[in-house]
């Protein structure tokens, strides 16, 4: 089986860290050099894919965005690998949009990989993702150690996904109102919301609070 990541960037290092821990991987990005700083940090089974490669896999794991995806497939469905299953990561492309390709290639598989959670958390927090569409069994086995899986609409990840980083922005946007009569040095501010704040709202998440939340 020949998988091939499509995309090394923030989200796209933390797929391929989880897939080059199983079997050797190649990995496409017109910045090579991300691919090589993954390679030597973390010695990988990583090889550097030519764009040719994309055509010629059986798993096209496209970790980029969404317009990306959507130009990709746009321009080049029509040449992938029969019976090649096209993996879409990007959390923004809608069933609607994604899905309609599969009438310009009926051999080739579609599946939509949704992420719930922020790609910093990836390997702090065990996962859970949604996954939608043709081959949803096999793709979920290949991703079955990263997390918890569920088939379900994915596009309702995009919805909860941008209500949760609404809330986190008006929550950081409240304290600041409330801390700014302090004029606090910028690294005691950062400090403050990413350890205090963030740290506060991922205990009390799961009911993990200690004695001096409640004391206040």
């Amino acid at each position: 089986m020949k998988t091939l990541v499509l995309g090394a960037g923030r989200m796209g290092s933390s797929v391929i860290k989880y897939l080059a821990s199983k079997d050797e991987i190649l990995v496409y990005d017109r910045n090579e050099d991300k691919i090589e700083v993954l390679k030597k940090e973390f010695s990988l089974p990583i090889r550097l894919a030519s764009f040719d490669d994309l055509f010629d896999t059986d798993y096209l794991f496209m970790v980029i965005s969404a317009d990306g995806v959507t130009g990709f497939l746009e321009e080049h469905i029509k040449e992938l690998k029969p019976g090649a299953t096209v993996v879409n990561m990007a959390t923004a492309l809608p069933n609607e949009s994604f899905f309609t390709f599969k009438r310009y290639n009926k051999r080739v598989n579609l599946v939509q990989a949704k992420i719930i959670g922020h790609y910093k958390e990836l390997e702090l927090e065990p996962l859970v993702l949604f996954l939608e569409g043709d081959k949803k069994e096999q793709v979920a086995d290949i991703l079955r150690d990263w997390g918890k899986i569920y088939f379900m609409e994915t596009d309702i990840v995009h919805q909860i996904n941008g209500e949760a980083v609404k809330q986190a922005i008006s929550a950081v946007e409240h304290m600041k109102g409330h801390i700014v009569h302090f004029r606090l040095p910028k690294d005691v501010e950062t400090a403050l919301l990413r350890n205090v704040l963030a740290g506060t709202l991922k205990a009390y998440a799961v009911n993990d609070v200690g004695p001096y939340f409640n004391n206040v």
